[in-house]
């Protein structure tokens, strides 16, 4: 069995020796990873994959999980699992369900979960298991210490700061799921997972114009519903989310790279009608005009 204080590496084709029940164990993956369809099964206990840069798969339960760029998915305990390929910088912790207990308890009282299984200290803990973005910014940094110090000895310490993390983000997780107007718990987690699909056909969309009927579409709701419940969830229009999201990344973009400042070409490759209205919804967005945008940055 491996240690607590172990983080297995492995690169390429090099896949390490898995042990039979998996305890306090972090693997870190680098490049690509299982070739002629050569899946990993397991039984997991409760696990965490994050995905740094590429795309990384798993079966879970039967269903097919495909994790990219800045992307966790939880595993519940108990679960049957398979590792069925990656191309990618990516992590998978393990951690010892005694540990997410022990975190537990301490939250309950103000975890705000309604129906939910993280608020009855008897029932078996479950996690939402579909992938998401990862925007818990404690989490996100104990991940990212892991990516940069891949020889880093970690103590038993670290996994119930991790677990803890782990609760506090699905607590958020929990709440947005709540905010949807519906009786079971089972449909509300259901509409969730399918507007963290519409969200993600968004974000890998930003230089497309706004489509209401592709995106209602992909996630299997109606336009009019579809609406309803992503302003319920996130407090924002879908057509406000898509242009939010895509000026967030010009302005990246620009702060990166201001060799990249040819704004009329960056309005025509986002998809603006013409410069004019990129021009008005970067100032609405920003409180900056572009221009002005660019000089602030230069200095």
């Amino acid at each position: 069995m491996l240690s607590r204080e172990n983080i297995i590496a492995f690169n390429n084709n090099e896949l390490p020796e898995f042990p039979e029940r998996f305890d306090n164990e972090i693997y870190l993956s680098r490049g690509k990873t299982i070739e002629n369809n050569q899946a990993v099964n397991y039984l997991s206990n409760f696990s965490l994959k994050y995905v740094f840069q590429g795309e990384e798969n798993y079966l879970v339960e039967g269903k097919r999980q495909s994790i990219k760029e800045n992307k966790i998915l939880i595993i519940n305990n108990g679960s049957n699992a398979s590792f069925t390929g990656s191309d990618a910088n990516a992590v998978s912790i393990f951690i010892n369900p005694d540990i997410l207990q022990d975190c537990q308890k301490p939250l309950l009282d103000k975890s705000g979960f309604l129906e939910s299984p993280l608020n009855d200290p008897h029932a078996q803990l479950s996690f939402f298991d579909s992938v998401q973005h990862l925007e818990h910014f404690g989490l996100r940094v104990l991940l990212e210490r892991i990516a940069n110090n891949p020889h880093l000895i970690l103590t038993q310490d670290f996994y119930y700061e991790l677990a803890n993390q782990i609760i506090l983000s699905q607590n958020a997780t929990q709440r947005r799921i709540n905010k949807i107007g519906s009786v079971k718990q089972t449909t509300r987690r259901e509409l969730y997972k399918r507007l963290e699909i519409a969200k993600d056909y968004m974000n890998d969309n930003l230089k497309r114009p706004f489509d209401l009927d592709q995106i209602s579409s992909i996630s299997c709701i109606s336009k009019y519903h579809f609406i309803r419940v992503f302003k319920e969830v996130y407090g924002i229009t879908p057509h406000r989310y898509h242009l939010k999201s895509k000026i967030a990344l010009i302005e990246n973009m620009l702060a990166k790279d201001m060799e990249s400042n040819n704004l009329r070409a960056i309005s025509d490759d986002f998809g603006f009608s013409n410069y004019s209205v990129f021009y008005k919804q970067f100032k609405l967005i920003n409180g900056k005009k572009p221009s002005d945008y660019i000089q602030e940055y230069s200095h």
